[in-house]
C-alpha cells in the first residue's frame, strides 16, 4: 500500500513542469545586489552628510577664511581685515575743538537799538542789545551800541582797553615793522613765532605800518596779520560806512568803534578785527586759517587767536603811527632779515 501510493505520487510529480530554479537563483542575486547598493549608498551618503556637517561646525568656530588676495577696502585697516574685524572694538573717534565763532548765513536786520544801552556800568563788557545795518550819525554815533548780524559775536567780550605805556620826556617815534612786531609779540599768548614779515608801498598813509607774525601754540602755525593806520581826517558817518552786513559792531565811549568782519570764504582774512579810535586812528588785526603765499598756495593754517585775544589786542592804546622811543629802541627784531607780506 505504500509503495503504491509512493508510485503514483512520483508519477503525478513526474508530469509537473520544472521549477523556474534559475529565475529563482537570478532574482535572489539580483536582490541582494540591491540590497548591497542602497546600504554602501546610506553609508556613504551618511559619511559625507557628516563630513559637511564637521565642514560646517569648522566654518563656524573658524569663522570665513583668510586666505583672500582681494585688498581690504578704503578707510579700513588691514589688521581689521577678515573674520576678526567684526570682533574688533573701534574706538570712538576724538571730538573736535570747537571752531571760533563765525557768519556762515548772514541775515542782515533792520532794528535799531534803542537809547544808549553801552558797556555794563564798571565792567567794561560788550551787550548785545540790539540789531541794525547801521544808521546816519554824527561822528561816533550817540554812544550806543551797534549790532550787524552775528549778533552774539561780542557778547561776553571785555572791551576794557589796557593802559598803555608812559610816555616819558625823550617823546614819540615814528613806529617800526620791527617795534610793530615786538609789541604784537608781546601782547599774544606764549608759542612758537616765525614767518615774521612787513610790507611798506608808497601807497600807505604816513604812518602805516603793516606787518605779519606766525603763532603756533602747540598744532600749527597761524597766521596774524596787523594794519596800522591813521590818523583818518575825519570819522563822520564812521557807523553807517563802517556797519554793514557781515560784520559786528560795537561802540566803546572814549575809545572808538570796534567792527569784527568774519570772511570764512577767504582764508586770509577769516577774520579782522578793526578799532576805529576816537583819535582818527585805525588799528586792524587779521586772523587767517592759511599761511602766506607760497608761490602756489596758501597752505592751512591755524586760527591763532580768540575774539577777545584779538580784541585786547588791537585795544591796547600802544598803537599807532608813532610809539614811545623806548618800546622802538628795545625792538630786537632785525629788518633785514623779514620777510615781504606777499599774497591777500
Amino acid at each position: 500500500m505504500t509503495h503504491e501510493l509512493r508510485r503514483l505520487l512520483e508519477e503525478e510529480l513526474a508530469g509537473e513542469t520544472p521549477p523556474p530554479l534559475g529565475d529563482v537563483v537570478r532574482v535572489s542575486v539580483d536582490s541582494g545586489r540591491r540590497v548591497r547598493r542602497r546600504r554602501r549608498w546610506f553609508a556613504g551618503a551618511g559619511g559625507g552628510t557628516a563630513a559637511a556637517v564637521l565642514a560646517v561646525a569648522g566654518l563656524v568656530a573658524l569663522g570665513t577664511p583668510t586666505g583672500s588676495t582681494r585688498p581690504p577696502s578704503a578707510g579700513s585697516s588691514p589688521a581689521l581685515t577678515g573674520a576678526a574685524a567684526s570682533a574688533q572694538a573701534i574706538p570712538a573717534a576724538e571730538p573736535e575743538q570747537a571752531a571760533p565763532a563765525r557768519c556762515t548765513t548772514p541775515t542782515a536786520s533792520a532794528v535799531t537799538p534803542d537809547g544808549d544801552p553801552g558797556p555794563l556800568p564798571g565792567t567794561g563788557v560788550a551787550q548785545t542789545g540790539g540789531t541794525g545795518q547801521g544808521q546816519a550819525d554824527d561822528g561816533w554815533g550817540s554812544g550806543g551800541l551797534w549790532m550787524v548780524d552775528c549778533t552774539g559775536a561780542l557778547r561776553g567780550i571785555d572791551l576794557t582797553a589796557p593802559a598803555g605805556v608812559p610816555v616819558t620826556e625823550q617823546g614819540l617815534v615814528r613806529t617800526t615793522p620791527t617795534a610793530a612786531l615786538e609789541l604784537l609779540a608781546s601782547l599774544i599768548p606764549k608759542g612758537a613765532i616765525g614767518g615774521l614779515a612787513y610790507r611798506e608801498t608808497p601807497d600807505d598813509p604816513a604812518g602805516s605800518t603793516y606787518v605779519q607774525m606766525y603763532l603756533d601754540r602747540g598744532d600749527g602755525f597761524g597766521m596774524i596779520r596787523l594794519y596800522v593806520a591813521g590818523p583818518e581826517k575825519t570819522t563822520s558817518g564812521l557807523a553807517s560806512r563802517m556797519c554793514v552786513a557781515m560784520r559786528s559792531c560795537v561802540n566803546i565811549p572814549g575809545t572808538g568803534l570796534l567792527v569784527v568782519e568774519n570772511n570764512p570764504d577767504e582764508c586770509t582774512l577769516y577774520q579782522t578785527v578793526s578799532l576805529y579810535r576816537a583819535d582818527g586812528v585805525v588799528v586792524s588785526l587779521m586772523l587767517g586759517d592759511c599761511l602766506m603765499w607760497d608761490g602756489r598756495q596758501n597752505p592751512p593754517g591755524q586760527v591763532a587767536l580768540t575774539l577777545q585775544e584779538a580784541v585786547t589786542v588791537v585795544l591796547n592804546p600802544q598803537w599807532g603811527p608813532e610809539m614811545p622811543i623806548e618800546l622802538v629802541k628795545s625792538s630786537k627784531v632785525d629788518l633785514n632779515k623779514l620777510d615781504t607780506i606777499v599774497g591777500g
